[in-house]
C-alpha cells in the first residue's frame, strides 16, 4: 500500500544548490557539433553554450558563467540525445563531446537524457555514466500533482481556492476512474498535458490517448 506522508518527503539531495545550464541537443548539433575527429570536442559545447548567451544578449555573462562552473560547479542538463539523428555519426559525436567537455568541467554534476528504449546498447552510450530510469508516479503523487496544479493556475483563471480543490478532485478522479488515462498519468509528461487540458479545456478529459 501507498504512504501518503512518504510520497511527500523530499528526496535526499547532498550536492547543494547547482547553477543550472540546459542544452538541447538537437540545437546543438544544428549549430555547434565538432568534426569528427576533433580532439577537444568538448570546447565545442562549451562555444555553443556561449553563443546561446549572446543570443539572449548575455554575451558578457559568459566568462562569469565558466568560471563559476569550473570552481564551483553546476548542474548542466544535456536534453534529448536520442532525438539526434545519426547519420553522419552524430550521437558518437555527442558522446565524445559531452565527455570530454566532462573532464574539462569536472565539477559540474551532468544530467543526459534519453528515451530508455533508445539507449540500450548502444555504440553511442556514454561511458562512466551512470544510467537511472525515471520512475512512474504512484497514485499518491499524482494527487498531490492535481492539487498543486490547481492551486498554481487559480490566479490566472480568476478561481476562488474553494473552485480549485474541486476542479483538482475533478481531474484525479477522472484519472482514477479510467484505468487507460491511469496508466497514461503514471508518466510526468502525460499527467502534465492532461492537466493542461482539464484547465484550459472545459474540465473534461478526452478517453484516447491521441485525443
Amino acid at each position: 500500500s501507498e504512504n501518503d506522508d512518504n510520497e511527500k518527503k523530499p528526496q535526499p539531495w547532498s550536492h547543494g544548490p547547482l547553477m543550472p545550464v540546459r542544452v538541447v541537443l538537437r540545437d546543438f548539433v544544428a549549430r555547434g557539433l565538432p568534426p569528427e575527429g576533433e580532439k577537444k570536442p568538448g570546447n565545442h559545447l562549451w562555444r555553443f553554450i556561449e553563443s546561446c548567451l549572446r543570443d539572449h544578449d548575455l554575451g558578457d555573462y559568459a566568462g562569469c558563467l565558466k568560471e563559476r562552473l569550473k570552481q564551483r560547479g553546476g548542474l548542466v542538463l544535456l536534453d534529448g540525445l536520442d532525438e539526434v539523428p545519426e547519420a553522419g555519426r552524430r550521437r558518437e559525436r555527442i558522446r565524445d563531446a559531452v565527455e570530454d567537455f566532462a573532464v574539462d568541467f569536472h565539477r559540474c554534476r551532468i544530467l543526459v537524457t534519453s528515451r530508455t528504449y533508445a539507449y540500450q546498447k548502444q555504440s553511442w552510450a556514454l561511458k562512466n555514466f551512470q544510467v537511472v530510469v525515471l520512475k512512474s508516479f504512484t497514485s499518491a503523487q499524482i494527487r498531490f500533482f492535481t492539487d498543486i496544479w490547481y492551486r498554481r493556475v487559480a490566479p490566472r483563471k480568476g478561481m476562488s481556492a474553494e473552485v480549485a480543490e474541486k476542479g483538482a478532485q475533478a481531474l484525479y478522479n477522472a484519472i482514477a476512474n479510467n484505468a487507460r488515462l491511469g496508466e497514461l498519468a503514471r508518466r510526468p509528461l502525460l499527467l502534465t498535458l492532461m492537466a493542461f487540458l482539464h484547465v484550459w479545456h472545459s474540465g473534461k478529459l478526452p478517453e484516447k490517448r491521441e485525443e
